[in-house]
């Protein structure tokens, strides 16, 4: 599936949830905002692996950014900190390269671990981040 197909079978899936849950929880304007971007990008995060993919476009840019960034800083401050930023940047976007499409990208495990740092902002992003993953998945099995 597109990029498109993805953003609007995942909104369509946010919207019932979010009726469902709106019943149950009573959740800030804001908060909701936040967790619909969070799983709009969740949503798109298993494509990384694909070369031609949105996404991938976008963090390969990033990626670029960051490292020129760092090893900027490793070579005026000489900071070997940045420097070992820079190498496990170089290395992810190596890995990104070999790793199939719908490989381990493509799991229930690569939501959790992924979205797993949210829980320490709040848990309703962490559930919107892995229930962005698992409706990527899901929309890739029709």
């Amino acid at each position: 599936m597109n990029k498109l197909g993805h953003v609007l079978f995942a909104t369509f899936v946010f919207t019932f949830v979010y009726v469902v849950i709106s019943n149950l929880m009573e959740l800030e304007i804001e908060k909701i905002l936040i967790a619909y971007f969070i799983f709009i990008v969740y949503t798109l995060l298993p494509d990384i692996d694909k070369n031609n993919s949105w996404i991938r476009k976008q963090l390969d840019k990033i990626i670029i950014l960051l490292l020129i960034f760092f090893t900027g800083i490793s070579i005026i401050n000489n900071d070997q900190t940045a420097l070992i930023i820079a190498g496990i940047l170089l290395l992810l976007e190596i890995i990104l390269t070999v790793i199939k499409h719908r490989g381990p990208l493509h799991s229930f495990t690569f939501g959790i671990l992924t979205a797993s740092p949210l829980l320490f902002l709040d848990p309703v992003y962490f559930f919107a981040g892995f229930l962005g993953v698992v409706v990527h998945l899901l929309a890739d099995s029709f």
